[in-house]
């Protein structure tokens, strides 16, 4: 997503009209674009995406009606789960999908309608869905984020922007910028963790945060890893103070002095 955001190539969300199995070029009127694949959403199997890329041979899907008679392979939660990642945003909001599709599966007599659903599920017949509040932006960015493992959006760390300008938080590409031995303070969710073996058998980590802007690689040594490392391997996001290290071999890494918990 960063990547292509630095190209200038736009990333297409996930739709069940355009959509093909895995990621693929569509070219629209404002040029070449990247669209998102089926295979992306949680919980889509192989036989479920041909169940829908079958039924779409017939023509676009128009309703939510329409794509249930036509892929009926689909199982219920893969139903909820496209509904909540947005792929059938042209068919109407969620919450009311969500209703319709409750309404739906009763009507056909299916006893996995179910617990997820049950919150939406109407007293008697079918009548029509009330007026439901939209998702908020925050609420849409999290559903992408849990079902497609990305947002097409914005990156999670949008919502701590104000926040961390306050703290004066250096984003990960101007740190190449600054001299070595400079202090910064650094943000960014936590991407992957790495505690390699040592031959001293003392407890180094490295950690690799990511920002709206990249990547930031940062060191943890024993006496600091003694003192936070509960908050490494507990946290999703991290604020890391430290001294920028600038070394040809090893790049641009943030040696950690000091690491708190981020709340996203």
């Amino acid at each position: 997503m960063q990547e292509a955001k630095h190209l200038g190539v736009p990333v297409l969300p996930v739709d069940i009209n355009r959509s093909q199995d895995r990621y693929h070029v569509e070219h629209g009127e404002g040029g070449p674009a990247i669209r998102q694949g089926l295979l992306q959403v949680q919980g889509m199997s192989e036989a479920a995406m041909r169940s829908l890329l079958q039924g779409r041979a017939q023509g676009p899907f128009t309703s939510l009606e329409d794509l249930h008679r036509r892929a009926r392979a689909v199982p219920l939660p893969l139903w909820e789960n496209l509904i909540k990642c947005g792929a059938l945003a042209e068919l109407g909001e969620k919450r009311r999908l969500l209703w319709e599709l409750q309404a739906l599966d009763r009507r056909r007599g299916r006893p996995e309608a179910g617990e997820q659903l049950e919150l939406f599920a109407p007293e008697a017949g079918t009548p029509a869905a009330p007026a439901l509040p939209p998702h908020s932006f925050m609420e849409e960015v999290s559903l992408e984020l849990g079902l497609l493992g990305m947002s097409t959006r914005c990156h999670p760390m949008y919502f701590c922007r104000e926040e961390l300008a306050g703290r004066r938080v250096t984003a990960g590409r101007a740190l190449y910028e600054l001299p070595h031995g400079r202090w910064v303070r650094v943000a960014g969710m936590v991407i992957a963790r790495q505690r390699p073996p040592t031959r001293s058998g003392q407890t180094v980590v490295f950690v690799t945060l990511e920002d709206e802007s990249g990547l930031i690689e940062v060191t943890v040594f024993p006496r600091v890893y003694e003192r936070y490392g509960q908050v490494i391997f507990d946290s999703n996001a991290l604020v890391v103070e430290g001294r920028l290290q600038k070394e040809d071999r090893y790049g641009v890494a943030v040696v950690a002095s000091h690491l708190e918990r981020l709340p996203l």
